[in-house]
């Protein structure tokens, strides 16, 4: 698949595709969903993320997704 099929198929531009494969640019937990579900794998297996069970890390992830000041606040709860 090149990365304009890829880039059709999830509604992004293929720069935008381009800087996310060399590490240019971290995908939109969106982006990052629907190019997983285009290959029908787990997001973790498309980016090679892999879960060091700190909780540290929970709070990265979630902060991509939502409001980061929030989930701090819960999080120090």
């Amino acid at each position: 698949m090149t990365q304009l099929q890829l880039a059709e198929q999830v509604g992004v531009s293929r720069q935008t595709i381009n800087a996310i494969e060399n590490s240019k640019h971290a995908p939109t937990v969106d982006v990052a969903i629907r190019i997983a579900d285009v290959f029908r794998e787990a997001i973790d297996n498309v980016f090679g993320y892999e879960y060091d069970g700190s909780p540290e890390f929970l709070v990265v992830c979630a902060s991509v997704a939502g409001d980061r000041e929030q989930i701090e606040a819960d999080y120090n709860d």
